[in-house]
């Protein structure tokens, strides 16, 4: 819940969130329809399940940090 003292900011973190997602979502369809077998196509991949996990993980534990630490 928003206040006048500090607004919050989900709604933007929330966005580049599902961006993320996306991003790593395309990369992973795209090298698996393409059925790519090489090595940066495997680094890249391995990248955007790492990039995915911990852009969701942060997303995660920042809004319990968050609601843990707001005093409103």
């Amino acid at each position: 819940m928003a206040t006048e003292e500090q607004p919050r900011s989900w709604s933007k973190r929330r966005r580049y969130m599902y961006l993320v997602s996306l991003f790593c979502a395309g990369v992973i369809t795209y090298i698996l329809w393409k059925e790519l077998d090489t090595k940066p196509a495997e680094t890249a991949m391995m990248f955007a399940f790492l990039a995915l996990i911990t852009t969701t993980g942060s997303y995660v534990f920042g809004a319990a940090w968050d609601d843990k630490n707001f005093k409103g």
